[in-house]
């Protein structure tokens, strides 16, 4: 869904943004939402993005363009926020707060060390990819192989890219719309 979101997001920074693009968006951002959290940031960039003016859209095409995206989010994935707020009760939309009753007496971190580093940095890669049930339920560790292999070949593919003399640099948008999405999901 991630992934997905970006290249939407390419794909209308260029200019070429239709009613089918802002369809695709609105269903990927509600797809987006549910998915992992970490995606929200995501969807609020794709959500926003129509807002943004590009040379064709006057500003009510613009408005009518970010309705889409929004009405078209909310109905596919907004229908998940109202069952949260039914089962656990109130606003408690991310299900928070059974969150705290469910990790109540679990271990907690000791002094930084170096192993607390490693096993850190391996949770924190198998969350990112594929860890579900509030972090209860991972997957097999081939998946993870997989997966880091895909992350290793495409962090080399990229070293390689970037190294190239004759591959012309990104335009200006899209290393903005690019290292905002990633500092939004850093955050």
């Amino acid at each position: 869904m991630a992934s997905g979101l970006l290249a939407w997001g390419l794909v209308g920074l260029t200019g070429r943004r239709t009613k089918g693009w802002a369809a695709a968006g609105g269903l990927l951002a509600g797809l987006g939402l549910l998915t992992k959290t970490t995606v929200y940031p995501l969807v609020a960039l794709a959500v926003l993005l129509p807002l943004v003016p590009e040379r064709k859209a006057a500003g009510p095409a613009r408005f009518k363009t970010f309705a889409l995206v929004a009405g078209l989010a909310l109905l596919v994935g907004g229908w998940w926020f109202v069952r949260n707020a039914t089962v656990y009760g109130g606003l408690d939309i991310f299900g928070l707060g059974r969150h705290d009753q469910v990790v109540v007496g679990q271990p907690r971190t000791g002094p930084l060390s170096a192993r607390l580093l490693l096993e850190w940095s391996l949770t924190a890669f198998r969350s990112f990819w594929l860890q579900l049930g509030w972090m209860g339920v991972p997957a097999e560790d081939w998946v993870y192989g997989l997966l880091a292999a895909v992350t290793f070949l495409s962090l080399g593919g990229l070293t390689l890219l970037a190294r190239d003399p004759d591959f012309p640099p990104p335009p200006a948008p899209t290393l903005l719309w690019l290292g905002l999405a990633a500092a939004l999901v850093v955050a």
